[in-house]
């Protein structure tokens, strides 16, 4: 279900449908935005040559005048559509994605160039999103940017920054981190070059839960002054995850009886550095099953305790508490507690967030950082001999060869470990 974005800068001209098709075909596109098709009338059989097949729908938005106009091109059997809006800046689609029941709403965006008429659109837009719990993905030319890097050989405007930042806080939308270079905009004028990032991809929190690891990626302009945007959603297998453990281990009684345990009843051979290795190995097998044990009983305790609480509370509409059953609630009460602290510390570790006060917990606050911090961390593509690779095998073996170059040592006569 990859999506793209590509300003085309007017349709027409020699060479645009296939750089287009090509793209689609190479990427496997299932939903293409188009901004500024400055055209009006447009065919469903000039959108095919674009697309490359007949299995197509499509909906518009047309320019006025000369300049500006907007365009959605989708493939119906992996998007269906359920209805749509129009406006002269943005065109939104709302659909779902086959095999998802989640319904989504993919707005297309061409902002104007005023500030004033900037502030318009995005308190519409702000209106739609508050209106609507659905997922939400906003993709096209933004004629904005939010910091001064995003900038190169243009002025930075402070105040329509400031404005567009506070559009995605209110709007509580995310942005990937954008991977292949950090414009999207080249234009150059007497000899000076202008580059900015103007062009984005923001997605709803809610979104972003549910692809923390979708792909975004700048891709080579060709036939338009804009480079094109693709959101790729592929799910990379790279293998079993690093074991980690957390702080909240610690507090446990039985912690370091597991690892004591573990340590001294390891059976290893071989030289001290091999022994200390496999010891380690042996312990973090041992910690597994620990983890996977406590975690599966405070579950079946926590499901219990919820179960008693809410069975007091039935009681209570009828009469009374007892002393035994008012213990009863209060216990289970305190238990239920004690359990979701020590998980909002898991992930609080996960987040990498000092939180400055114990308790303050708000746990969609620390899954928020975590899946940035998964977003921003992760190696879906990398570039090998001049090309994108997306295998893992290929991406794991150029890092470790990376690495090793890095590291390796032309001494190889090296301290010994002593038992």
């Amino acid at each position: 279900m990859n999506c793209l974005s590509i300003n085309i800068r007017r349709f027409g001209g020699n060479g645009k449908c296939g750089w287009i098709k090509g793209i689609k075909n190479k990427e496997g596109i299932i939903f293409i935005s188009f901004q500024e098709t400055q055209c009006s009338g447009l065919s469903e059989a000039y959108f095919r040559s674009f697309w490359g097949s007949q299995d197509m729908e499509w909906d518009i938005v047309e320019p006025t005048g000369r300049s500006g106009g907007l365009a959605c091109v989708w493939d119906p059997g992996v998007f269906t559509k359920i209805s749509s809006f129009k406006h002269s800046n943005f065109l939104l689609i709302k659909g779902k994605f086959k095999g998802r029941g989640d319904v989504v709403n993919v707005i297309n965006v061409y902002a104007p160039q005023r500030l004033r008429d900037k502030k318009s659109l995005w308190e519409k837009l702000l209106e739609l999103r508050n209106a609507d719990g659905d997922l939400w993905l906003f993709m096209g030319d933004f004629n904005a940017v939010r910091i001064p890097e995003d900038r190169l050989g243009s002025i930075f405007n402070p105040v329509c920054a400031r404005a567009f930042n506070n559009f995605i806080c209110e709007a509580n939308l995310h942005e990937y981190e954008m991977k292949g270079g950090r414009f999207t905009f080249f234009k150059e004028e007497n000899g000076i070059r202008k580059l900015s990032k103007i062009d984005r991809v923001l997605v709803g929190n809610e979104f972003f839960d549910k692809w923390p690891m979708a792909c975004l990626r700048v891709l080579p302009r060709l036939f338009s002054d804009h480079c094109p945007l693709l959101l790729a959603f592929k799910e990379v297998d790279f293998g079993p995850k690093p074991f980690r453990v957390y702080n909240s281990w610690l507090d446990r009684n039985d912690y370091v009886e597991v690892v004591s345990k573990a340590w001294n009843e390891a059976v290893v051979f071989g030289a001290a550095d091999t022994r200390i290795m496999l010891r380690l190995k042996h312990v973090r097998e041992q910690l597994k099953v620990w983890r996977d044990e406590f975690r599966n009983k405070e579950d079946e305790e926590r499901t219990m305790c919820k179960a008693e609480l809410e069975e007091m509370d039935a009681i209570m509409e009828e009469k009374d508490l007892n002393g035994e059953e008012r213990w009863i609630r209060s216990e289970c009460y305190r238990r239920i507690l004690e359990l979701e602290d020590s998980k909002a510390k898991d992930l609080k570790q996960k987040s990498r967030i000092k939180w400055a006060i114990d308790g303050d917990e708000n746990s969609r606050f620390f899954h928020g950082f975590i899946n940035k911090r998964k977003s921003i961390n992760s190696i879906p593509n990398l570039v090998i001999n001049g090309a994108w690779e997306d295998k893992p095998k290929l991406i794991k073996k150029q890092i470790f060869g990376f690495f090793r170059d890095k590291f390796r040592e032309e001494w190889v006569d090296r301290p010994k470990l002593m038992d």
